[in-house]
């Protein structure tokens, strides 16, 4: 099993291989207290250079990993996936 520190994880571009889409860099993550587990990767996307306020986040379940290189986090997500994280970040926002 290799490790990683967060400090390495964060700022990985997230890619969905589906169809080669940047979804945005790793913030932050999310982790089951009681065993340790993480459960999911937030990652900012925002438009343009120096975006903040455009800043958007998402929350991406662990589950939809395929691999984590050296500079990017390969995910697979669907069309239908894509939609439901979309409906999440409205749903936050409201």
């Amino acid at each position: 099993m290799s490790q990683m520190s967060f400090s390495e994880l964060r700022c990985k571009d997230v890619i969905n291989v589906c169809d080669g889409t940047r979804l945005g860099t790793i913030a932050e993550i999310e982790f089951d207290s009681c065993n340790g587990q993480i459960c999911s990767l937030i990652l900012c996307s925002g438009s343009g250079f120096f975006s903040f306020k455009h800043e958007q986040r998402i929350v991406l379940p662990w589950t939809r990993i395929e691999c984590i290189g050296d500079y990017a986090v390969l995910v697979k997500l669907s069309q239908n996936d894509l939609k439901m994280l979309e409906q999440c970040k409205r749903g936050r926002k409201e």
